[in-house]
C-alpha cells in the first residue's frame, strides 16, 4: 500500500519558535501588549 500525503502552509505557520505566555501580568494589561500575545490554554484539570 502507498499513501501520499499533501502538505502545506497553513494561516499560523511561522519560521520563527515563539512560546506562549502562561502569565497575564498586570503590565500586560496597563500597556495592552497582552493583545498581540499567544497564550497557553489553561487545563483546568490540574487543580
Amino acid at each position: 500500500t502507498l499513501k501520499s500525503y499533501w502538505i502545506r502552509k497553513g494561516s499560523a505557520f511561522s519560521t520563527a519558535v515563539a512560546r506562549p505566555e502562561t502569565e497575564l501580568t498586570p503590565e500586560m494589561i496597563s500597556t495592552g501588549s497582552w493583545r498581540q500575545l499567544p497564550f497557553k490554554p489553561y487545563n483546568f484539570s490540574a487543580l
